[in-house]
């Protein structure tokens, strides 16, 4: 329709002689028209965008440039006037929402590979810059990975809010946001850092339980809690992940307490058990897995074999033998890698016994 419009303008003014032209040839030609100023549309919004994003970027590195110099000349000079500093460079230098989350990035930034009283100094700016207010806007307001990363801000620079708001983000559909959480707790305590996971109704993953360690080892500054308190959550995930911090944080007094989880009804949890009762050099466990054997799942079987190797002896490897299955072939591998552990001398006999017991599940 439109291309029809276009030919009868362009007949009325140019006349007869244009309108005697056949009517695919004028729509042709006002199709590619057309095509050629979509064209010129695309390559100007290009170029616009390249324009505005190559001055944006000239935008960051003079922020950066000015942040860099302000935040040195406040954390390391002496006769530096901070008050007043912090006064115009708010006024001059955080006039719009950009440079205000630049100056976000670049103070946490510097904040990661600070310690101690400059770290402090650091905490300080931060609040005297007011910056705090977007950062809690983007907790309550922003979309999920806004949150995670107001999170890790308002932790990493030690902001502490309210507990009741940042609970609703522990059991998040989005794994990154529920580490935040998880991380942002252990960060701020000052006693009892892992109280949160009371609240967990979603399984710690390995990652998120690797994460809470190294934050317990090495930015919780309190007394290291007692973990055998969590061997009873409803969690299986945690309660595993408590055993298993029993054996981290050389908890002996908790041995007792563990050692009846080398029943439950987890895979997980009683694995763990095993691993760090052997962790513990608990000799004793011995006369408990080893019965328990040919009940066992592959897994936990696997487990018990590497317990043996650990704190005991030939004899005790011996007593699994008849007990595993000669369809069990990964299994009889870790038997022999064992039995090779307490007999270094006997190597390619041991390994002779394994091909001709592979072998002959083989043919069979």
């Amino acid at each position: 329709m439109f291309t029809t419009v276009a030919i009868d303008i362009f007949r009325s003014i140019f006349g007869k002689s244009f309108s005697e032209l056949p009517f695919i040839i004028l729509g042709n030609f006002f199709a590619s028209i057309i095509y050629i100023l979509i064209a010129f549309g695309f390559v100007f919004l290009i170029i616009r965008l390249r324009i505005i994003k190559n001055k944006r970027s000239s935008l960051k590195e003079d922020q950066k440039d000015i942040l860099e110099d302000f935040i040195n000349n406040y954390l390391f000079e002496e006769d530096y006037k901070r008050v007043t500093r912090v006064v115009n460079f708010k006024r001059e230098h955080l006039k719009t929402n950009l440079k205000k989350r630049l100056t976000i990035k670049e103070i946490v930034s510097f904040h990661e590979n600070l310690k101690g009283e400059t770290a402090e100094d650091l905490e300080v700016l931060f609040l005297k810059l007011n910056l705090e207010s977007i950062v809690i806007n983007d907790l309550e307001k922003g979309k999920w990975y806004e949150k995670a990363r107001a999170l890790y801000v308002l932790s990493e620079l030690q902001i502490s809010l309210p507990e009741e708001n940042i609970y609703p983000y522990l059991n998040h559909k989005k794994r990154d946001l529920r580490q935040e959480a998880q991380l942002y707790f252990v960060r701020l305590a000052k006693e009892n850092p892992i109280a949160f996971l009371e609240k967990l109704q979603q399984p710690l993953t390995k990652w998120e339980q690797i994460y809470i360690e190294d934050a317990l080892k090495k930015e919780y500054k309190g007394e290291i809690p007692n973990f055998a308190a969590w061997r009873f959550h409803h969690l299986d995930s945690v309660v595993q992940f408590s055993i298993k911090m029993i054996a981290r944080f050389n908890q002996y007094e908790n041995i007792d307490k563990i050692v009846p989880f080398i029943s439950h009804h987890s895979e997980i949890v009683r694995i763990e058990t095993i691993r760090t009762l052997y962790a513990l050099e608990h000799y004793d466990v011995l006369l408990h897995i080893i019965p328990r054997f040919t009940k066992e799942t592959f897994n936990v079987k696997k487990e018990i074999i590497c317990a043996i190797k650990e704190l005991g002896n030939l004899s005790h490897l011996h007593q699994l033998k008849s007990q595993i299955k000669k369809s069990e072939l990964n299994l009889k591998l870790d038997y022999y890698l064992a039995e090779k552990h307490f007999l270094p001398g006997q190597i390619e006999s041991i390994y002779l016994k394994y091909e001709q017991e592979k072998g002959n599940l083989q043919e069979a």
